[in-house]
């Protein structure tokens, strides 16, 4: 993580989700805030975007964990060494999240 000017930390947030609009509009609010976001439309994809750059924060729908199996999100967490800062997993089909709200989710972690 890296400290900006205003002494807000900017993390590496890798986004997976299949949701393409979703996805754009959460990795455009992380841009915007300071952050440096990397998207990705499924957990296979997000293996090639997290090669050679380790991020922070790593916010995964919880279907693509059951469609494309377990293996694969053990696996990125492998790649990725996240941790440090955490792994945000959401549930659109049970409760629909605002990308606003990943935001805030991201700063909470990173004060932490």
């Amino acid at each position: 993580m890296h400290a900006t000017s205003t002494t807000r930390l900017r993390a590496r947030v890798l986004v997976v989700d299949p949701d393409i609009p979703f996805l754009n509009a959460v990795c455009r609010l992380l841009l915007e805030a300071g952050h440096e976001p990397r998207r990705a439309n499924s957990l296979r994809h997000s293996l090639e975007k997290a090669d050679g750059w380790v991020p922070d924060i790593v916010i995964v729908d919880r279907m693509l964990c059951t469609e494309e199996g377990g293996h694969a999100l053990e696996e990125l967490i492998g790649v990725t060494a996240v941790g440090a800062v955490g792994l945000i997993v959401t549930d659109m089909a049970e409760e629909p999240v605002r990308p606003i709200a990943l935001l805030a989710e991201v700063h909470r972690r990173l004060a932490a």
